[in-house]
Parts: structure tokens; sequence; C-alpha cells
């Protein structure tokens, strides 16, 4: 449906976006994750038809849509977009908003095919209102209404639940995804928040510097970041100090850490007695009062059922985290047993 294929973008003799390639299958939600200034926007704009692109290629539906010294015209892509603001006609009603463009339906047909999305998105009773008389999340849905009801090949969300409460998002977003899937529309959401991203997308895209560093599974990108910036920027976690020694016999090395050893699957571009960095996720450590293994409690943050440590090993420098439950309630300062019990494993060099 969507493929971008060695894909730069230049401002002025800058490139801005690099060797970026990916795929989004018909019907799926694909997200562009990144810090600001990484070029998520960049890539939203040379999609919709905004932005040329210097090199690479961009198919849309099956048609080539961009390449170097060609771009087919905004209005020719059947690209459908949703705004950050929500761009609302405010002096038209939800109905009017939704039916701006559909130009192939009139009377009572187009009166039925707009109701079908005031019902889609849960505005059942709003239809004669106006965008200031409802909330921001109900605006919001009605500018995807308003873009789905085209039927384009592509939705573009940009930023889409930025304006929103803090604790309206995470709901907000999985209510979005569901409307899109119900709809059986691909689209791409372009974000700077994991939560969203995770709660939305089918595959994630996690850009840094102009560069797409991994597309994958919100899964994959957690337990396994193909770099080190992917590591740092999903989710939480720190990184452990581990030695390499090889097992040639079935290809994998092991790593010996101050928390015991560990296989990696596979010990590629791994020599022996190379230092790593061993990513350890607060999931992977687990509390155990009898274990050999000490850290001392630096901070700690009360989370309801869980409490989340920040620890220091005890004899060393370096520290991890770990979620453990809330009725095991230690202080700071506190000595704290822990295993850590790796299932997916997961090193870089120093």
């Amino acid at each position: 449906m969507l493929k971008l294929n060695q894909v730069a973008i230049k401002y002025e003799d800058k490139r801005i976006i690099d060797d970026v390639s990916f795929t989004l299958e018909k019907g799926q939600i694909g997200c562009v994750l990144g810090p600001s200034g990484c070029g998520k926007t960049s890539i939203m704009r040379a999609i919709a038809g905004f932005k040329e692109v210097a090199s690479g290629e961009i198919t849309l539906a099956g048609k080539q849509v961009a390449s170097e010294g060609y771009s087919t015209p905004v209005a020719s892509r059947n690209v459908g977009i949703v705004f950050q603001d929500f761009a609302l006609f405010p002096h038209l009603s939800v109905y009017q908003n939704i039916a701006y463009g559909v130009n192939d339906k009139s009377g009572s047909q187009l009166t039925d095919y707009v109701s079908n999305y005031i019902n889609l998105v849960g505005l059942n009773g709003h239809a004669s209102k106006f965008p200031h008389e409802l909330s921001g999340g109900q605006q919001q849905r009605v500018a995807i209404a308003r873009a789905l009801a085209p039927q384009p090949d592509l939705l573009l969300l940009d930023e889409p639940f930025s304006s929103l409460d803090p604790e309206l998002r995470t709901s907000i977003a999985a209510d979005v995804r569901h409307i899109i899937k119900q709809n059986g529309t691909t689209a791409l959401l372009i974000t700077h928040d994991q939560q969203e991203a995770f709660t939305v997308g089918d595959k994630i895209g996690v850009f840094n510097n102009g560069y797409c560093e991994q597309w994958a599974t919100a899964q994959a990108l957690y337990h396994k970041p193909a770099s080190e910036f992917v590591a740092r920027f999903i989710g939480e976690g720190s990184f452990i100090k581990g030695v390499v020694s090889k097992a040639t016999e079935n290809r994998h090395a092991l790593i010996h850490t101050a928390l015991g050893q560990f296989e990696s699957a596979s010990s590629d571009n791994l020599n022996d007695n190379q230092v790593v960095k061993l990513l350890v996720r607060p999931d992977d450590i687990v509390h155990d009062d009898a274990s050999e293994h000490k850290a001392k409690i630096l901070e700690r943050a009360f989370r309801g059922a869980n409490i989340f440590y920040k620890l220091n090993l005890i004899g060393g420098e370096e520290y991890i985290y770990c979620l453990a439950p809330s009725h095991h309630d230690h202080h700071v300062g506190e000595a704290f047993g822990i295993k850590l019990a790796l299932e997916d494993v997961v090193c870089f060099p120093v």
C-alpha cells in the first residue's frame, strides 16, 4: 500500500532525511516516532506531496507518486490528513465538515453516508453542532471522520493528540485506532510520544537525525532494539558492563556480568574478551531477598500496583531499574536482593 525505498529529502543543500525505507501493508497503521527535529514532519510532507524527494521513491496504492525530479500533485494522491490543530471549518456544523470532501454523493444518499461516519466516530446527536460547541476529543473525531469520508488510500495523522489533556491521550488514541481499523484504512501517525505509538501502531519507525533506526512492532523495538539509540529511546532501562566469550560449537556467545552470565542468540559481530553494554529493562530484574546479588536503593517511586526502584549494584558504579510489587515495600538506602531474568540478550559495543 505505502512503500518508501531509500528516500532522501533535502532542505537547501542539507540532507534532512537519508536512505529511509519502510513498507505499510493495506489496512495497517504505522507510526513515525522520534524526538523533535528528527525528520518526522518531513517524511509526512513528502508522502502527502508537499515536499519533493531528492532521491529514492515513494509508492502509494501501487503507483509511484514521488522520485527524484518527479512528484504527483497533492490533489492526485488520494491522501487524507488530520492536522495537529484539527483545522475544522468553524462556520460549518459537524455534518457539514464531514460532508465537505464528499463530491460523489448528494441528497439522501449523502445524508446516509455522512450519518454512517458520524456514527463511526461516536458523535450521534452532534451532527448540527459547531466546532466551538465540542470538546477537544470530539473535535478530533470530526477531523478523523472528515478525513476518512472521501475514502483515501492513506490517512496521515500529524501529532493528532498533542493538544489534548495528557490524561486523555492514551484512551483517545485507543479510540482512534479502533475507528481506523473499523474503517479498514491504511494510516500513518506522526508522533514524539511512545505511548501513543504503542497504542495506535501495528508497525513503528524510530527516527533519529534523519534516519529510520528501526521499523518494527512495539514488542520488537522494546525487546530487540536494533541500535543503542532505539534501546535508550524506547521504554526505560539501563546498561551494565559485560565481557564476551564465544561458544564456537553453537555459534552463541556468553556475556559475563556482575549479575551472572547470559547467552546471546548469536556471536556475530562479537569477539572474545570484547567489552559490551548489556541492556537491562526494569521487567528483566526480579526482586528476590534470598539472592546473592544485592543492590542499594537510590530512589523509589510508588506506582500503585508496583514500586519503581533505581538501584546501584553493590561493589560497582552501575545502576539499574526494577519494578517490584508494592506490597514489598523497601526504602531508600536499603539493600535489595535481585536476580536478572533476561529472555532477550541485547548488547552493544562499548
